[in-house]
């Protein structure tokens, strides 16, 4: 008997011919990990925002439509080969809230993932986008190794999925690694007394 798995298919959808030449979820993507999980008779069922014919003048139907989806999806996959805008940032926070597993489609040396880069004075090698590092469960460089990850680790016993802990660790981790050196925040944070105790609160 096959295994289903529900994908939500996260990333940018066109909304008018000046968007033609965006980057997007095509039937091709969606064969192609069809194919490659064939062996392990996976059932593939694709939740995407795309596909609808509901009324898009009602912003906050709309909205609902699309958190259903991704809360009724066993594995959230990012296609984070371009630059993205403020949807898809939500999608991911809202997966790890719900510990639903991850995936960022991110090829090397794209618009999220750079040899190195100049960023607010500093020149960082192998940048990866913090939110897209943080938030995804697997990178995965090409939808092979999306459909490989599924196979290997989504269906194995011992797979770990980042949940809305995530947030709390990176917090601390700053705090504890970073925040010694971050002299501006340093000092904001102890010549106000409402920081100061969101940083006890972190710290407890």
């Amino acid at each position: 008997m096959k295994k289903s798995i529900s994908i939500y298919l996260a990333g940018t959808i066109k909304k008018g011919k000046d968007e033609e030449h965006e980057l997007c979820w095509t039937d091709e993507h969606k064969t192609i990990l069809k194919e490659c999980c064939k062996a392990k008779e996976l059932e593939l069922v694709f939740l995407d925002p795309q596909d609808r014919s509901d009324d898009l003048s009602d912003q906050l139907s709309v909205f609902g439509r699309d958190m259903f989806q991704l809360f009724s999806s066993d594995l959230v996959l990012v296609d984070a080969r371009g630059r993205r805008g403020l949807g898809v940032g939500a999608e991911m926070m809202f997966a790890k809230t719900q510990r639903i597993p991850l995936i960022s489609w991110l090829p090397t040396d794209s618009y999220y993932q750079r040899k190195d880069i100049h960023f607010l004075g500093q020149k960082v090698q192998s940048w990866i986008h913090p939110f897209v590092y943080t938030l995804s469960d697997y990178l995965a460089p090409t939808l092979e190794h999306v459909a490989s990850w599924i196979e290997n680790e989504l269906l194995g016993a011992s797979c770990a999925i980042k949940g809305p802990e995530t947030m709390q660790q990176a917090m601390s981790y700053y705090l504890e690694t970073q925040l010694q050196f971050d002299h501006g925040m340093r000092e904001l944070i102890f010549t106000n007394q409402k920081l100061t105790k969101k940083l006890e609160l972190i710290q407890s």
